[in-house]
Order: C-alpha cells, then structure tokens, then sequence
C-alpha cells in the first residue's frame, strides 16, 4: 500500500527541521518514518533549485578571533561547523567539491 502524498508545505517544514537537527539524513528519515530515497529526492531537488544563485567562496577574516566553533552554512542544505584554524583548509575543500557536485 502507497503511503499518500507530502504536501509541498510539510516536505519544507521536514528539510529545515532536518538542517536544524544535526542528524544524519538516514537517522533522521527512519526517525520519522520517510523513504530514505525519496527525502534524498526532496533535497536533491531543493538543491538544483538552488544551484543559480549558489554563494562563491569569499576571505572572511573575524577579529577578535572567535572563541567556540564557527557554523558555516552554504545554501539551507550544507552546515559545516568549524572547530579549529586547520578546519578551514579543509572546509574550503570540501566546499569546492560540493560547488562542482552534481548532488
């Protein structure tokens, strides 16, 4: 038996309570009780709606320098919480990657 329909209201009420979470999106779909796929749907799609208006990467210097993580967000999809100065190398690869990424 099809489970019915989500609302286009309840999929965007869904995604932001996942970017709020901080789980897993398979922790937070068998939480729910979502079809892992079809969640993977709903972002992918928010996603390529997105893509056009895609932030680029920017130098931000912060003075004085922060004293607890930094929360880095890219698009309402992507939460990158930086914790040390060797974190940013990184993220900044990890967020080249992603611009370049299909999904």
């Amino acid at each position: 038996m099809k489970k019915p329909r989500v609302s286009a209201r309840k999929r965007e009420r869904l995604l932001e309570e996942f970017d709020r979470s901080g789980m897993s999106a398979a922790a937070f779909t068998r939480q729910r009780g979502i079809n892992y796929t079809t969640f993977h749907s709903w972002r992918r799609r928010i996603r390529a709606a997105e893509k056009p208006n895609r932030p680029r990467l920017v130098e931000v210097e912060m003075e004085p320098a922060p004293s607890g993580p930094v929360e880095l967000r890219v698009g309402s999809l992507t939460r990158l919480e930086i914790r040390s100065p060797e974190q940013v190398r990184i993220a900044a690869l990890l967020i080249r990657e992603l611009e370049g990424s299909s999904c």
